[in-house]
């Protein structure tokens, strides 16, 4: 039996146009809603606080790129999975399910390559200490690192961040500009000849806005940013989402079945495809998707405390203490969280947990040296 779902007036390709037509003006009603709201956070909030870095112009740019492209994306995957509906029968879910993680699959592949450098300049990190240092952290603990790149995060706002990507002996590693000080960044000076005489005011400013981690702190980043790739902490969470994909998709097929539900909406005549994926992905499966997401939260948070004993392993949990109290002071993070709230509603625990969790596994790696 297949599920009750209609083709516009029985012409399939009117139907993909309209469906397209939808998400296109759906879409630029939301931007339009959202548009007043983020220009004030980032131009009034975080401008007041040191954080932004764009200008008016780039911001728009760059909200045009970003539209576009999600437009274009967005347009693909409804298209095919509307199709894979009601083309499958009784197994369209199996279908719609894998065509979901190929196509997962595939932009985790391009993302690096082809999309994020329309946004953002990634500069290979030259020959230097930084660099040497890395290499070796990486080589001690049999980390296929092939890559190393410093994008610039500073054309945007201050906030600092380090990640790594790529499957199988592939790996390449990210660190943001702002990230690293002004004494451990080999980029410094690359782009523009420093002036040998530089002005008091501009000596000041330096030393008012001395950001960032030393090396040291950034290989300690880095230890924890490895014991990610350690303990599988990108293919684990995949894995389960996949089967919370699945389970989603044939809770989709078993409710549409039930005719009566897009009429409760309106939809008596025809009923639409498209209109019952957003009905009960976002509105029926709601309850289900905010579980699941304080379940990711929970999961996440433990990964955190994961890595950080696998960088406290490799001896650098001072200096990872060190570089999680600059990158809370640097970040303007407020250290304090109600625990209920952020147990479900923030990805990393509060920088007081994880202090006090890194130095109980310091003393505790202590101990057992000293056993020994």
């Amino acid at each position: 039996m297949r599920p009750t779902v209609t083709r516009s007036r029985g012409q399939p390709i009117v139907f993909y146009q309209t469906a397209t037509h939808f998400l296109l003006v759906n879409s630029v009603i939301s931007t339009i809603i959202d548009t007043p709201f983020s220009v004030y956070r980032i131009f009034v909030i975080e401008e007041k606080h040191g954080f932004n870095k764009m200008a008016m112009g780039f911001y728009f740019k760059d909200k045009a790129k970003k539209f576009v492209l999600s437009q274009a994306i967005t347009s693909v995957v409804m298209t095919c999975l509307v199709f894979l509906i009601q083309w499958g029968g009784d197994y369209f879910f199996i279908y719609s399910w894998a065509f979901t993680f190929a196509f997962t699959l595939f932009f985790f592949f391009i993302y690096a390559d082809f999309i994020a450098p329309l946004f953002d300049k990634y500069t290979p990190l030259p020959a230097s200490p930084l660099k040497t240092a890395i290499e070796e952290l990486a080589s001690s603990i049999n980390f296929p690192l092939t890559k190393l790149y410093v994008v610039d995060g500073s054309k945007r706002s201050n906030h600092s961040n380090a990640y790594f990507y790529g499957f199988y002996k592939n790996k390449r590693i990210v660190l943001f500009d702002t990230l690293l000080n002004d004494d451990c960044n080999p980029l410094l000076g690359l782009e523009e000849p420093k002036k040998e005489f530089p002005s008091e005011e501009v000596q000041e400013e330096k030393k008012k806005k001395k950001t960032g981690c030393t090396q040291d702190e950034v290989i300690a980043v880095l230890g924890h940013e490895m014991g990610h790739w350690y303990h599988n902490h990108v293919f684990k969470p995949m894995l389960l989402n996949q089967f919370i994909i699945l389970g989603m998709f044939y809770t989709f097929g078993q409710l549409i079945k039930n005719p009566q539900l897009l009429s409760d909406f309106g939809f008596t005549a025809e009923q639409p495809t498209l209109i019952a994926l957003i009905v009960i992905f976002q509105f029926i499966l709601s309850p289900w998707n905010k579980a699941m997401a304080s379940f990711s939260t929970y999961i996440t948070r433990c990964f955190e405390f994961q890595a950080d004993r696998f960088a406290v392993s490799l001896g650098y949990g001072q200096n990872l203490q060190s570089s999680l109290a600059k990158l809370c002071t640097d970040n303007l993070s407020f250290p304090i969280s109600d625990h209920l709230y952020s147990a479900f509603n923030h990805s990393h625990p509060p920088i007081l947990e994880r202090l006090a969790a890194i130095r109980a596994e310091m003393s505790k790696t202590k101990g057992e040296e000293k056993k020994e």
